[in-house]
């Protein structure tokens, strides 16, 4: 994951302000999924997408959302259930039968880009670290995540 993480932020950081993005992340699954906790994806308003979130059955409906969450501003929360009939990602053919959970938020320079810079700046100097990310509740703003 490092290095798709890496790839995904060089190709990310020089196109940063150029247009809007969300920054997606998986911050929890239970049962069988396609993408573990921590994988990321970001997507801008020009509809680019860096990096999945799902084996890719998800990745319209989650740029869906993303859309929304520029318009809005506020993060947004979703949960994936691939073993209840009713559920998007069931009709999906999300194909793990797991749930899925993944935070949508807004990035920029405001928030401090949700800490991705620095990760980039430790990746590119081989050290560790780690991402402490907020996940709001129903209409709570985001805080901004920090890096240790």
């Amino acid at each position: 994951m490092t290095m798709q993480l890496s790839a995904m932020l060089s190709t990310w950081a020089p196109k940063r302000d150029r247009e809007d993005w969300v920054l997606g992340t998986v911050y929890k699954t239970e049962g069988s999924s396609y993408r573990k906790p921590g994988a990321m994806s970001l997507i801008s308003s020009g509809g680019d997408q860096l990096g999945l979130l799902s084996g890719g059955c998800l990745e319209a409906d989650i740029r869906l959302n993303a859309r929304k969450v520029m318009a809005s501003g506020t993060p947004i929360c979703i949960r994936y259930d691939g073993d209840d009939e009713d559920d998007l990602s069931y009709r999906l053919g999300i194909g793990c039968g797991g749930v899925v959970y993944v935070l949508l938020e807004v990035i920029n320079a405001e928030n401090n880009y949700q800490g991705l810079l620095e990760i980039q700046a430790a990746l590119k100097a081989r050290q560790s670290g780690q991402l402490r990310q907020h996940i709001p509740q129903a209409g709570e703003l985001s805080l901004p995540s920090t890096f240790t």
